[in-house]
């Protein structure tokens, strides 16, 4: 389900931003005497005058977008304070505008699987007919085609409804809806602790006929009220088709397009391939997470009052093969980024809002290849990141093109996953826990916004991927 571009990249940090004060010593400062402690106004900057509102310290930065990039392995960061004034920052490619550090480095409220307790087993319903998994009711639809200008797909209310394998949706009617609504039920991937390969849906709709990003089809899709767990490519995917099959798998984007999805009140929670057994973590089987919500070619779409939780993947291998083919030895492929909602090839005029990230090995929100006049606001993220809370990533070796219009606003920005240690520990760690590898103390202050431009082929590199 994933293509080649979706391999490592060399390592890069973005220029820290407004780090908060560290709230431990140093490495050996125990064995010296306590000294007395510092009023708390000397960690603070010094006070003005009440009616000017503070500086944003990356207001340099942003003045002159990209010059921090050599010093950040390439990537361009640019950071919004606190400004109340809310007055914007312009940066290559998005407007920053009152986006947020969080005051205290708390966990968001959300669903935590391992304190839920025990749910009946459940089945999806059509009109009260029972359908184990979706990939049935999937199969009944291209069988009967009903009429209907909407088809509701509902759970069984507050269920566990068990799913083995990825469900490929290809079933479309151009005047008719599909609106999945799992009425707080959980699906889950997961068998014998392992998850499932693949996404729990990929919406792949055979459209008919190709388009164009000024004239989508229409996605006829809503998907709300669920939880989705254990999948190891991710939660939900997005990619039109002009027919069914393999060979227009990659069309959304390039031939075909959709608008006005919506995705609605889900939690993603534990995907990726962590759980996966070592031996199959291997990137020439592209088994890995990509992302909570993957996008390709959609427009004016939404995803909103959502929580991202947990969706990291474990260290890698690669499998060395000579010309024929053969295998003839293996490396470390260090760590997929998995992202949490990635809008690419044109993805454009979508809207992320009211969303929860927390402990994601990618960033929060990442814009590729001509996804423009994108909307990411209301956000908050804790324990995210490897850039910032949105990245902007093409590689122009492959004829992808710079998204631009992106507006951040009004999110609230939390500390670098480093800091919990979930995922850029696993390559400290060795496969031995992620915990166990953490170093918290190269956890920074998230970037709003940076922007990463590729002129080549990358190889896959320790901890870092696209």
């Amino acid at each position: 389900m994933l293509t080649q571009d979706s391999k490592a990249r060399p390592g890069s940090k973005p220029a820290a931003a407004a780090a908060k004060p560290a709230a431990k010593q140093g490495p050996g400062s125990a064995a010296k005497p306590a000294p007395k402690p510092a009023p708390r106004a000397a960690s603070k900057p010094a006070p003005g005058p009440a009616h000017k509102p503070a500086q944003p310290p990356s207001a340099k930065a942003a003045a002159k977008p990209g010059q921090a990039a050599a010093k950040a392995g390439g990537y361009g960061a640019q950071q919004q304070a606190q400004s109340p004034a809310g007055k914007p920052i312009h940066a290559q490619g998005a407007t920053l505008i009152n986006n947020r550090p969080e005051r205290e480095q708390g966990k968001p409220a959300g669903q935590d699987a391992s304190k839920e307790k025990p749910r009946a087993p459940g089945s999806f319903l059509v009109n009260g007919q029972p359908f184990a998994s979706l990939a049935e009711v999937h199969d009944w639809l291209m069988a009967a085609q009903p009429a209907d200008p909407q088809i509701v797909i509902q759970a069984t209310p507050g269920s566990q409804v068990d799913v083995s394998a990825q469900t490929t949706w290809h079933y479309y009617k151009p005047n008719q809806k599909i609106i999945l609504d799992g009425q707080g039920a959980a699906v889950t991937g997961l068998q014998n602790g392992r998850p499932s390969m693949g996404y729990f849906l990929s919406y792949r709709p055979a459209i008919g006929q190709q388009n164009t990003a000024e004239t989508p089809a229409a996605a006829n899709l809503e998907v709300r009220n669920l939880s989705i767990r254990g999948f190891e490519a991710g939660g939900i995917e997005i990619s039109p088709q002009i027919l069914a099959g393999k060979q227009n798998e990659w069309d959304g984007g390039l031939q075909a397009f959709v608008s006005d999805a919506m995705i609605d009140n889900v939690n993603f929670q534990d995907l990726g391939n962590a759980k996966t057994a070592r031996k199959d973590r291997v990137w020439n089987n592209l088994r890995f997470g990509a992302a909570g919500v993957m996008m390709r070619g959609v427009q004016d779409s939404t995803v909103q009052n959502c929580s991202f939780e947990g969706l990291t993947n474990g260290e890698m291998t690669y499998n060395n093969t000579d010309d024929k083919g053969n295998a003839t030895s293996e490396s470390k492929g260090g760590n997929h980024l998995f992202h949490a909602v990635y809008l690419r090839d044109s993805s454009s005029k979508n809207v992320v809002q009211n969303n929860t990230f927390d402990t994601v090995g990618g960033d929060p929100v990442r814009v590729s290849n001509a996804s423009n006049d994108n909307t990411i606001q209301g956000n908050k993220a804790h324990n995210t990141g490897q850039n910032g809370l949105v990245s902007n990533w093409f590689n122009s070796a492959k004829g992808e093109k710079d998204s631009s219009g992106t507006m951040v606003r009004d999110n609230t920005l939390g500390r670098t996953h480093a800091e919990g240690g979930s995922h850029a520990g696993a390559a400290k760690g060795a496969g031995k826990g992620a915990a166990k590898g953490a170093d918290k103390s190269k956890a920074k202050q998230l970037a709003a916004y940076t922007r990463k431009e590729s002129k080549g082929k990358q190889a896959a590199v320790s901890n870092t991927a696209v």
